[in-house]
């Protein structure tokens, strides 16, 4: 078929050459437009992924206030827990009953005529059992 087309010469008259320019004019806008099609879509994409991009730093970085926001929150009610029992700690300080009892128990003073006897803890004293079971069984 290429054959046949070089064979083939084509008419020079005006009619013919208006049509050429015609048709080389419509294949510009044609590129022209598919061009902008291209360029307008590039920047549709850019910015659309511009947008997600910013939408999803932003709602991490919510989530991580959020998550410090909780993690505040737990140790503001601990530090209130704790400011409570130093309170009522500062109230027993104050009593002489717990400054006894504390005296008794912490440093083993003992009033005139009373005598202080300990007793062992049940861990220290299983522990004490193990060992002499242990010596007893070498």
């Amino acid at each position: 078929m290429r054959k046949n087309q070089a064979k083939l010469t084509t008419m020079k008259s005006d009619f013919v050459s208006l049509e050429d320019e015609k048709r080389m004019k419509r294949e510009k806008k044609r590129k022209a437009l598919s061009r902008r099609l291209v360029v307008i879509m590039v920047l549709f994409l850019v910015s659309l992924s511009s947008v997600i991009y910013l939408k999803v730093s932003k709602e991490k970085a919510y989530n991580e206030k959020v998550a410090q926001r909780q993690q505040l929150e737990a140790d503001y009610e601990a530090l209130k827990e704790q400011e409570t029992e130093l309170n009522q700690e500062i109230v027993n300080l104050n009593s002489e009953e717990y400054i006894g009892k504390l005296a008794r128990e912490e440093y083993y003073l003992s009033k005139p005529g009373e005598t202080i006897f300990t007793i062992p803890d049940e861990a220290a004293a299983g522990a004490e059992i193990e060992e002499k079971n242990k010596s007893v069984s070498d």
